[in-house]
């Protein structure tokens, strides 16, 4: 319900033009909500409802269906969340660099 909601937010926010400088979402490094957090946020709450439909089981279960001890599904599941991470804080920066008028960068 949160993603859902947090991505209604991002969407009002994106469709009016409202200057919203930082998501919040990462503590102090800013992340200025943008299409593609509007998109993870979606893709979260969808994943997130299939797995309430589904019982989902828990993490042990998953891991004992997974060769190789689940080492590969781990690596798999830090590497999306580093990307998801970098996706929405250092992908987002320099969208809204580009988009920041000249000489309005930090310092100026």
């Amino acid at each position: 319900g949160f993603y859902a909601a947090f991505a209604g937010f991002v969407a009002l926010a994106l469709a009016r033009r409202a200057p919203v400088a930082d998501c919040g979402c990462f503590g102090a490094r800013q992340s200025p909500p943008t299409a593609l957090h509007l998109v993870l946020n979606l893709a979260a709450a969808a994943v997130a409802a299939a797995v309430a439909a589904g019982g989902g089981g828990n993490l042990a279960a998953a891991m004992r269906g997974q060769p190789l001890a689940g080492v590969p599904f781990l690596l798999l599941a830090a590497t999306a969340t580093a990307l998801a991470w970098a996706v929405l804080t250092v992908l987002a920066q320099a969208i809204a660099a580009s988009r920041a008028p000249a000489g309005a960068g930090p310092g100026n």
